[in-house]
């Protein structure tokens, strides 16, 4: 009768799968991943409304988990519309777009970093639904926002539509 040759792995070799799997990144750094806390405008389907010609408060923080803020409105006919944002952060490494009612970007503006106010002006070809994704890839900042139908206006004081849900440190 023939025995089977079938030996146990030898102990090295145990040892070293073990420390493999233990040096294998599995996602427990301890901190957040950038959307890990957004809730739900952390996209499209979760935008979150943005009445014109008032201001409004939110916050993004990348470190945080809170890194991208949706928000949508409608428009009732084609023609000029302008976005303005204003960060806290002037450091923040922040983005601003504009998109159509299927995602594609019409326009966007990366933070000039030399201040704390960026601005976006598009013509929009159709009557609809659009969106502004706010975002940043590092830094956080609370921002506040304003949309309104035309050209460029002068920067001048905001008045806010008070949002006491964002009465956090961030």
């Amino acid at each position: 009768m023939r025995k089977n040759n079938v030996r146990a792995p030898s102990s090295f070799l145990c040892l070293l799968c073990l420390a493999v799997w233990l040096a294998t990144p599995i996602g427990c750094t301890g901190r957040p991943g950038p959307e890990d806390n957004s809730g739900h405008d952390t996209s499209r389907s979760g935008a979150v409304t943005a009445p014109f010609d008032v201001a409004i408060t939110d916050a993004v923080n990348y470190e945080g988990g809170d890194a991208t803020d949706w928000k949508k409105f409608e428009i009732a006919q084609a023609g000029q519309v302008t976005v303005d944002i204003y960060w806290d952060t002037e450091t923040v490494l922040g983005e601003v777009s504009l998109h159509d009612q299927y995602g594609a970007t019409i326009t966007s503006a990366t933070h000039d970093r030399s201040g704390q106010h960026d601005q976006i002006t598009a013509n929009l070809p159709a009557d609809g639904l659009y969106y502004i994704r706010i975002r940043t890839t590092g830094g956080r900042s609370t921002y506040s926002i304003r949309l309104y139908l035309g050209p460029p206006r002068e920067s001048g004081q905001m008045q806010e539509d008070p949002r006491p849900e964002f009465d956090r440190p961030i």
